[in-house]
C-alpha cells in the first residue's frame, strides 16, 4: 500500500464498510497506514496480523505488468492494491463477497476443486490465511503448479506453530491456538516441515520468509533468553514471535 494514494487507500474495500462494528477484524484507519507501513517488526501492533499480511504478501509481487490470481480473494482487499499497481488480477474464492474494482476478474470457485483457469498463465499466485480451510494442501500446489508460467511464484501465509507463543500455548492448553476454533471448517493441519518438504516435491523453493506482528509478551521473551538457541539456532525473529508466515516460493518446471 506504500505507493497508493489516501484517496486509493479509503476505496480499499476494508471489511468495515461491509460488516456491524462487532464482525470486524481490527482495521488501521486509512490514514494511518503510511506510518504503521513504517513501523519495524517487532514493534508493531499484534491486533493488526491481517492488514500486515495483506501487506507483507503485497511487498512480495515484484516487477510490473504482472499476472496475478489471489486464491481466497476474500473482499478483495489485496486483489485492489495489485490492480492499482498496474497488475492484471484475477481473483477467485468460494464466497460471492468480493467488492473489489470492476476492472479485476473474479469467479466463484472451491479451491478443493481444478482451478478454472487455464495451464501456464500467472506470474504469482497468492493465497491470505486460507489453506489451512482446504482439504488438501497438496492438490492446491499442484493446481498452483498448473497455472503458474516456469519462474512463476505462490506466495502465502501458514500458522506459525513453531513460534514460542504457540508453544507456550500448548504447554498450558494441548490445543494449537491456530486451530482452538472453528474446528471442523479447519480442516487441514499444516506442518512447516512437511510444507517445505511438499513444496521441494513439487519443484517450488523456498525464496522469501517474513512475520506480520511479534507475539513477545514477558514470559515468551524469558522462555527466549533460556531456550531460544536451542530450539531455533539462528532462525530469525519471525520465526520465534510471529504467529502467521509469509512465504514466498519459485517455481522451476
Amino acid at each position: 500500500m506504500r505507493k497508493l494514494t489516501l484517496e486509493q487507500i479509503k476505496s480499499i474495500p476494508w471489511n468495515s464498510k461491509y460488516l456491524d462494528a462487532g464482525e470486524v477484524p481490527f482495521e488501521p484507519k486509512p490514514e494511518d497506514v503510511k506510518n504503521l507501513l513504517e513501523i519495524p517488526f517487532m514493534k508493531r501492533d499484534k491486533n493488526l496480523v491481517l492488514f500486515y499480511c495483506w501487506n507483507e504478501i503485497i511487498d512480495m509481487i515484484t516487477g510490473s505488468d504482472c499476472r496475478v490470481l489471489d486464491t481466497a480473494c476474500g473482499r478483495g482487499q489485496v486483489a485492489q492494491v495489485l490492480h492499482y499497481y498496474g497488475h492484471e488480477v484475477s481473483a477467485c474464492d468460494i464466497d460471492n463477497i468480493f467488492n473489489a474494482d470492476s476492472g479485476i476478474k473474479f469467479i466463484k470457485s472451491d479451491l478443493n476443486d481444478r482451478f478454472p483457469y487455464e495451464d501456464n498463465i500467472f506470474d504469482y499466485v497468492i493465497n491470505c490465511t486460507a489453506l489451512h480451510y482446504l482439504k488438501d494442501t497438496e492438490h492446491y500446489f499442484k493446481e498452483c503448479r498448473r497455472v503458474l508460467k516456469h519462474n512463476g511464484d505462490v506466495v502465502f501465509t501458514i500458522p506459525n506453530i513453531e513460534s514460542l507463543g504457540n508453544r507456550l500455548y500448548f504447554l498450558k492448553t494441548g490445543i494449537l491456538s491456530e486451530y482452538s476454533s472453528a474446528v471442523l471448517s479447519r480442516r487441514n493441519f499444516i506442518y512447516p516441515a512437511y510444507l517445505y518438504a511438499l513444496l521441494e516435491e513439487l519443484n517450488f523453493k523456498v525464496t522469501d520468509v517474513k512475520g506480520v506482528v511479534p507475539i513477545a509478551t514477558k514470559k515468551i521473551k524469558t522462555v527466549n533468553l533460556i531456550l531460544g538457541k536451542t530450539l531455533f539456532g539462528d532462525k530469525n525473529e519471525y520465526i520465534k514471535y510471529s504467529p502467521i508466515l509469509v512465504i514466498k516460493a519459485r517455481l522451476s518446471k
